[in-house]
């Protein structure tokens, strides 16, 4: 098992004691993002928190060696679902890429970071090096 964790990512890392990513059997396993900036801050804007946490799953796979393409299973979490699913969607094609992962959104009362709209949890293919 490796843990995976961006240079970005190390307070996140130290605080919360919680590895934003590990690696075993294969699999690049990560941890929930939501739309909290890694400067703590908190857009109240969907759209943003959407690609903030999108941009932290990019952080991840890049620090993994992996690219979108080797994403195989994605679930997004949604505080209003009805509201957000098909702007998610959009946001979400700019950065899945074929072959395209299983996906499942599901909607919640609440996150854990209060304001927070959505979140994102990824598995990926880590490839072997050649």
């Amino acid at each position: 098992m490796r843990v995976v964790v961006p240079p970005a990512m190390r307070p996140l890392y130290e605080s919360w004691r919680m590895a934003p990513g590990v690696i075993d059997g294969g699999r690049l396993v990560m941890t929930g993002f939501s739309g909290v900036a890694l400067d703590g801050s908190m857009s109240p804007d969907p759209e943003t928190q959407m690609r903030t946490a999108f941009d932290q799953v990019g952080l991840v796979l890049a620090e993994a060696s992996c690219i979108w393409a080797d994403l195989i299973e994605m679930t997004s979490y949604h505080v209003d679902i009805a509201a957000q699913i098909d702007l998610f969607r959009r946001v979400r094609n700019e950065y899945v890429a074929p072959p395209y992962p299983a996906w499942t959104a599901l909607g919640v009362a609440g996150l854990a970071s209060a304001g927070a709209v959505v979140e994102i949890r990824a598995v990926a293919r880590v490839r072997s090096p050649s």
